[in-house]
């Protein structure tokens, strides 16, 4: 079947977002059951992956963010809840978990690690950048939505950890998640449509067109360097109000 036929109906319609739903749920219990770390982070990326390469065909970028962000929503939803309903069972499937957690948690306490020192996190800003371009070039998105899901799943199991000590969870929530990894996200998302138009130029060898791929490309690297700029502005403060509700 030819990719010009693949244009399934329901992608255009409100049960795109049940799919998703359903996904995301389904993917985390056959992770669990078969207690199988990769699946934990790959599966759902890969069902999330037609979605993303028929928006980036179609032009349908505007529409893209919106269902990307319910996605993104909606899995750090059912993964934190889920870890904090069973009890972390499955934590020990979340790579690179733990690492992190204490990482960021000796941070949020002593003001140690990298997060403290700008030197030390904007050089890996900028090899993450380069990272999700390329990578989204070669493959159409795919495995940068991997890597994505991957880091997710790090920093919902880490935000599950801290509302689980904190002595005031709602605060916890409100600020466990920087703002500065918010708006990475949808920076990444921006140059990963822009990469991926440049996957089907020369798959497909459709007409260039750098007016279609330029806005979110720039829009892309600005979204980093903001993000950049309010991790080495905001930090501090964002740890004070951290540890306050620890």
């Amino acid at each position: 079947m030819k990719w010009q036929t693949f244009r399934p109906s329901f992608l255009w319609t409100s049960h795109l977002y049940l799919y998703l739903v359903g996904e995301i749920a389904l993917t985390l219990l056959v992770s669990i059951a078969l207690q199988n770390p990769i699946l934990l982070y790959a599966l759902d990326a890969v069902f999330f992956f037609p979605v993303f390469a028929a928006h980036i065909y179609r032009q349908d970028i505007a529409r893209l963010f919106r269902v990307a962000s319910f996605w993104g929503i909606v899995k750090s939803v059912v993964f934190i809840g889920a870890l904090l309903l069973s009890g972390n069972t499955f934590a020990p499937l979340v790579d690179q978990g733990r690492a992190y957690h204490t990482d960021t948690l000796n941070w949020i306490l002593h003001n140690e690690g990298a997060i403290a020192h700008p030197e030390q996190f904007l050089p890996l800003h900028a090899i993450g950048v380069w990272r999700v371009v390329f990578s989204a070039m070669g493959s159409c998105g795919l495995t940068t939505l991997i890597g994505g899901s991957r880091e997710l799943n790090i920093m919902n199991y880490h935000v599950a950890q801290l509302l689980q000590m904190s002595r005031h969870p709602w605060q916890t929530l409100l600020f466990a998640w920087p703002i500065w990894s918010l708006l990475r996200g949808w920076a990444y998302l921006a140059l990963m449509v822009a990469a991926a138009e440049v996957f089907f130029v020369i798959l497909r060898q459709h007409p260039w067109r750098w007016t279609a791929i330029r806005p979110y490309l720039l829009w892309g690297l600005l979204g980093c360097a903001v993000d950049a700029g309010l991790k080495v502005w905001l930090a501090p403060l964002w740890r004070v109000l951290l540890s306050q509700s620890l």
